[in-house]
């Protein structure tokens, strides 16, 4: 039989997914061609999604450190031994001595968001999740309140289409195939702004490298460019904009000469690339989640944002419409049911604060810090200390899993009901369980929670 599901690990894809099921074991995986966004491809990671759930390095049990190893532990046991821990510390040390970290190893509402309610409850600390895309939604924000932007369906309206900080060939196969459609059905041109020639650079029409770092000077030659030569919707902007009074003023401070000086791009580049956004409206830009990751990531990717607002479009722009759900997301992750306000710790910070000692209790789901935090040494120092607890729940034998002080076994997305919702498309399947009896654990061949026959 072939079960319905959607792929709930960390992309924003969120490719639907036929598993394939035979006698209660998942055989393979494949694309669902009724997504118009996903239209039947799968990644290689989705591809291999099976073997994953069959693998010798699942975890089938709860397990407990004893000196250098692990001893198996029935569930009880287990959730005695936590429960009495966490007690322990909430009476000696308080609330926010408790940190959860999680992240997006499994998107789904239930076991992502839902599944904080009990840390909202007790109080404890949370990280601000900002490693991924947080800088760029402050920064576009600013301007647009939510951050969507222009829905993948548009892009085959498109003329243009710029991948800025975006190499989408590689780290967004759906959108690059629906561009590549545009430009064979429409004659859509291709532009990679990208300080080295990637994947997506080599196959678009125009590249454009600026000097890294360099992308706000950029947007102030071609704002330069386009206000000089009237080609700015006075219109639209009259109509849907404040500020722009001031924004010239600082636009004229950028002349041709200082924008070459910074980018170190020869002026007649800029000259290029603007010409193609006047002569082939209207134009997509699409943001790479890259351009947000740096110091002045924010800075760069509200600039680029407001490129589509001088051209007269509305939210012409694609970064991730994970902020722009209309989703009540503080009740399904209780905060806004809870009378505490847990405290909220920068995500790159967490490993000098492990190591610190700061906390005295810590659980992780959906996430492997020791492999993915920043300053991995503090990291893994903190999460070996002897006067912290650490508890992992996990679906394999992460490094993170192996530091830790207890291990609860988790279900993969295969093997769970959970919604998920995409942050480039708006299509969505809900993932029922087929039965709450699966087959039992095979220790000799390493299979757990199979699917259960029809």
């Amino acid at each position: 039989m072939v079960v319905k599901t959607v792929c709930h690990r960390d992309c924003p894809d969120t490719c639907f997914v036929d598993a394939v099921v035979e006698d209660g074991r998942i055989i393979s995986t494949r694309g669902s061609t009724e997504n118009p966004i996903t239209q039947g491809f799968l990644c290689p990671r989705g591809l291999g999604d099976p073997k994953r759930v069959y693998s010798e390095e699942r975890i089938l049990f709860p397990h407990v450190k004893n000196g250098d190893k692990f001893r198996r532990v029935t569930w009880p046991e287990a959730i005695e031994l936590v429960a009495n821990r966490l007690t322990s510390v909430l009476e000696n040390y308080g609330n926010e001595s408790v940190l959860l970290y999680d992240y997006a190893g499994n998107q789904g509402c239930l076991s992502r968001q839902y599944s904080q309610r009990l840390w909202r409850a007790l109080g404890g600390t949370f990280t601000d999740g900002a490693l991924c895309s947080t800088s760029g939604h402050a920064g576009i924000g600013l301007h647009y309140g939510l951050t969507y932007g222009l829905g993948f369906e548009e892009v085959l309206k498109c003329r243009a289409i710029l991948f800025w900080g975006n190499n989408a060939r590689v780290s967004s196969p759906h959108l690059w195939a629906l561009s590549l459609r545009a430009r064979k059905e429409k004659g859509t041109t291709l532009v990679s702004i990208d300080p080295r020639e990637s994947e997506t650079s080599e196959i678009s029409d125009l590249w454009v490298n600026p000097r890294p770092g360099s992308d706000v000077a950029l947007f102030y030659g071609i704002a330069l460019y386009l206000i000089e030569h009237h080609k700015v919707a006075g219109k639209f902007i009259e109509e849907w904009t404040t500020g722009y009074d001031k924004f010239l003023e600082e636009v004229k401070n950028w002349t041709p000469k200082r924008v070459e000086k910074v980018t170190n791009l020869a002026w007649e580049k800029v000259e290029e690339l603007c010409e193609i956004l006047v002569e082939k409206p209207p134009v997509g830009f699409m943001i790479g989640l890259g351009l947000n990751k740096s110091s002045y990531g924010a800075e760069a990717t509200r600039a680029v944002s407001l490129l589509p607002a001088l051209l007269g479009q509305h939210r012409g722009f694609h970064y991730s419409d994970s902020k722009g759900r209309f989703v009540d997301w503080g009740y399904i992750d209780g905060s806004k049911m809870s009378s505490k306000r847990s405290k909220v710790v920068e995500q790159v910070s967490v490993g000098s604060r492990l190591n610190s000692g700061e906390f005295k209790f810590v659980f992780v789901k959906g996430s492997n810090p020791a492999l993915t935090l920043p300053n991995q040494n503090l990291v893994r120092a903190g999460l070996s200390r002897e006067d912290v607890f650490v508890v992992v729940h996990e679906t394999h034998w992460t490094e993170t899993a192996k530091l830790a002080d207890a291990v609860l076994p988790a279900a993969t997305y295969l093997e769970k009901s959970d919604l998920n919702l995409s942050d480039h498309h708006l299509y969505t399947r809900f993932l029922r369980k087929r039965s709450s009896r699966l087959k039992s654990v095979n220790m000799k061949s390493g299979s757990c929670n199979s699917w259960p026959k029809e």
